[in-house]
Formats: structure tokens, sequence, C-alpha cells
């Protein structure tokens, strides 16, 4: 009877094993545990305490049987010496009180098990090491003593729940883990200035990244379960132009069964804003394979590439404009320079004339080469200011005596009032006097049939301010806003006038 008894323990005790270790959710490892050890020790009432970080203190994690009073409010310290929990733990063996009422290291607790109408304890320690310290206490209504085979089981059964336990702990931390880095992984993705959309084989979208939404003026809803060639169709819609190798990103973004292009290609398309400006997108497919080169995916990563291809713009207007510009002066030079090199201008004035148009005309390429290697400098954050004390009355002076004279030589009238009262200002003299003379060219260039510029410089507000107006029709409202960006140039009554746009 004896071996028959023990048999049915241990065939028990296997499938307490493999019904407890049956989960890896820690919840249901220890629900499972619950019930096991109702089975196998025909108890009612029993709970599983657990080390509670926050509050320093073990409370009860889940029980069976017990009032909810009691099992809310039941805390044990860990410093307790007299708890059968904490003695369970310290020991690691199991610890009973066969008579909560006799038991005369349970005095102290004795408000609970009346409270409670149990008279027996017993108290299973769970040894973890990644799950916090638990232990399982078991609860009986009558006193009862464990005789030494049941509390062995008691310890047998202690080991394969803390397996089950700490194998639910390592999952979790696993999880915790794979969750944290798949956080992170995702906050790079999102923080990328290219839009990123990834499908699994059948084309179906598992991911699109916030900067993609933007561009398909879509929200996660909307892109939830779609194919990505729906997702391609959609953006080819709100596009301006559209090369026929869009067809070939499409064929790349269809399921299996469909021709596909090859892995690596890519296509520029030009989509219109919200805004009313153009935006210039490519588009890089790549395929998303295993270790083994099996196909998991496909992905398309979505660049905006508005700036290059305006840098490409401007780097052709630069080209056309800027050779243009130096032929005219130069032009002018030579044709000057020759006359008086070969002596045909007898008339003193007439050769006066012409040295100040060849110096006018030095100036006016100085001025060109100097604003194309500050655009230069200014992309590649080289711009360097000496900042002093400088005589704005005499600046202007001087710079107006030059402009006022080559002006002249074009029927233009240059009417400037200089405050005698204006204050020495901190600036760089130099390039304050390209930027007004940049401002008086643009003026001289959009002045219209009148031809007249009007300057005004006055003290204001503890430094001064320069005015220059000139007597054409204006910046055109929808124009001003793109004033500073470079080789952007406005129309004038006779069509587009001379310059590069950089002023």
């Amino acid at each position: 009877q004896e071996t028959e008894q023990r048999l049915v323990q241990l065939s028990t005790l296997l499938e307490t094993s493999r019904v407890v270790a049956s989960t890896l959710d820690s919840a249901e490892v220890i629900d499972n545990l619950l019930v096991q050890v109702q089975n196998l020790f025909g108890v009612a009432r029993c709970a599983v305490v657990v080390l509670n970080r926050r509050e320093d203190a073990f409370r009860i994690r889940a029980s069976r049987g017990l009032s909810e009073p009691y099992a809310s409010q039941l805390r044990i310290a860990p410093s307790e010496p007299n708890s059968p929990s904490m003695r369970a733990l310290r020991n690691q063996t199991p610890i009973q009180v066969a008579d909560t009422e006799t038991d005369l290291a349970f005095a102290g607790f004795r408000d609970r098990s009346r409270s409670e109408e149990f008279r027996s304890v017993l108290a299973i320690p769970l040894q973890t090491s990644h799950a916090p310290p638990a232990v399982l206490l078991l609860y009986k209504s009558e006193p009862y003593r464990y005789s030494y085979r049941e509390l062995e089981l008691a310890t047998s059964f202690g080991h394969h729940a803390s397996i089950a336990l700490e194998n639910a702990a390592l999952y979790a931390l696993t999880d915790e883990r794979l969750q944290e880095q798949t956080r992170r992984l995702e906050a790079i993705v999102e923080s990328l200035n290219d839009g990123l959309i990834l499908a699994g084989p059948s084309g179906q979208v598992l991911f699109c990244n916030q900067r993609a939404l933007n561009w398909l003026r879509l929200s996660r809803r909307d892109v939830r379960g779609r194919q990505s060639a729906e997702l391609l169709e959609h953006l080819r819609s709100g596009s301006a132009e559209v090369g026929p190798a869009f067809e070939d990103v499409l064929a790349a973004n269809q399921p299996y069964g469909h021709k596909r292009a090859k892995n690596g290609g890519s296509i520029d398309l030009t989509r219109v804003a919200r805004d009313g400006r153009s935006r210039d997108l490519r588009i890089h497919l790549f395929d998303v394979t295993d270790a083994q080169g099996e196909l998991l995916g496909r992905g398309q990563l979505w660049q905006d590439i508005t700036h290059d291809k305006e840098v490409e713009r401007m780097k052709s207007a630069l080209l056309s404009t800027v050779s243009h510009e130096l032929r005219t002066p130069l032009a002018s030079i030579r044709t000057f320079a020759e006359l008086l090199e070969e002596d045909r201008v007898k008339d003193g004035g007439t050769r006066q004339r012409c040295m100040r148009l060849i110096l006018s005309n030095c100036r006016r390429l100085s001025a060109l080469i100097e604003n194309v290697l500050d655009l230069s400098r200014s992309e590649q954050g080289q711009m360097r200011f000496h900042i002093e004390e400088v005589d704005l009355k005499g600046l202007l002076d001087d710079l107006f005596r030059d402009i006022r004279a080559a002006a002249e030589e074009e029927g233009f009238s240059v009417d400037v009032e200089i405050d005698s009262g204006l204050p020495p200002v901190a600036a760089d003299p130099t390039a304050l006097a390209r930027a007004i003379f940049n401002i008086c060219d643009n003026a001289r260039k959009y002045a219209g049939d009148e031809k007249s510029i009007a300057v005004r410089a006055a003290a204001d507000a503890g430094g001064a301010a320069i005015a220059i107006s000139d007597s054409g029709p204006g910046i055109p409202p929808a124009q001003r806003e793109r004033i500073f960006e470079p080789f952007q140039r406005g129309r004038g009554g006779a069509g587009a006038p001379v310059g590069v746009g950089l002023g």
C-alpha cells in the first residue's frame, strides 16, 4: 500500500510538472501551481506570496479558497523572524505549523489564523534566481502534522514549481528585452528623415513609418493590411511626373507569381505638396532575406531629394547665368581698353568716361565673383565676418559716389539723403557695403522706365535704418517669401533682368 501510494504521488508529481510547465505566462504558472497543489495535498486553501520590491514586503500574488480581505491585506516583512514563510526561505526547506494555537513561534500571528479560521500552515520555499522570491502556503482548518514523506513530497513539488516559475521569469525577461529592442528600433526608424515601408512576401504592408505616411497623406489605420503596390499607386496619383520605370517598381511589389523587378531598383517622382510647391522623391527598392538568402519580404526607402534636385538646377543656372554675366562686362572692358590702347579716343572727357566704364564693369565682375564665393562659403558654413566699429556715413558717402556715377552713365537718377547724425555701427564694412550695393543693383534692374532710385539713411533706435526704393512695380506678393533663395529672380517690364539671383 505504501509503495502504491508512493507511485500515485510520483505520477501526480510528474503530471503536476507537465501542467505547471505547460505555459510560460507567470500568472498562468502560479494558477496551475495552486490547482495541482490542491490535488496533490488535498487542501482547500492555498496561496503564493511573492516579494513586492516596491513595497519591500511579501504579498499574496494568487490564492484559492482564501477570503478576499485576507488575501489583499496580508503583508509579511522580509525581516520577520517568526513568519513560517520567511523561515522557509531562510532555511530553504518546508516549514510547518502543526497547530497555530499551540505553536509558540506563531503566537504573534494568531489573530490572522483565527480571523481566517485555519489551524495548520505549511510553507514551501520556491527557489528562484531571476523571479522574485516566493513561498507556497498550504492551509488546513484543523491541526495537522505533515509526515516526513509528505514534507519530502513538498520539497520535490517546490523544486518543480521553482523551475516552472524560473522559466516563466526568464521568458518574460527575454520578451521584455525583445520588446525594448523593438521599441528602440521603432524609435530609430520613426526618427529617420526617409520614409520606410516593409511588406511581407505576399506584398501586405507590415510596417510604415510616419515619414512615409506624411508623403502618402494617410494614417496608420489607412495603410493597415493594404498591399504595398496600392500605396505606390496612391503616391502616383498625386505626382506631377511619372516615368515608365514606375511600372517596374509596381511589378517588384506584387505577390509571388508576378513579374519581379531586379533588387536594388529606384525611381524618381515629382510630387506636388499641399502648399502647391513640388517635392522630389526617390524610391529605392530592396529585398529582405534571411541568412540563407530566402526572401522574407520587400522594402521601400523613400528619400526626399528636393534639395539635391534644387542644387542640380542651381548649378545649371549658375553655369548658364554666370557665363553670360561674365561675358557682358568683359566685352565692355575689352572694347574700351582696346580703344584706349590704340589711342583712338582723343577727347579727354571721352577717355575719362571710358575709364569709368572699365572701372564700373570691373566692380560688377568683382561683385559677381564675391556673390558666388559667398554662396559657396555659406553652404559650407564657412562665412566669416570681421566686426568692427564702422563710420556709416563715411561708408555710405563713398559707396554712393561710385553708385551714382555708374547709374548716371546708364541714364539713372539716384537721390541720396544721408542724415549727418548717423551713429557708428558694429558691422563688417566690406560685407555691409556689398549688401547695400547688391540692393541698389537690384533696384537699378527693376526701376522701370522712370529709372529712378531713392536712398534714405537716418538714425533709428540707437542704430541706423537704410531704406532703398525704386520706381519699378515692386516685388509681387507671391514672390516675397522667396527673395532670399539662391537664383530666384523676378521679371521686370522688359523681360528677365540680367543677374544670377544671388544679390
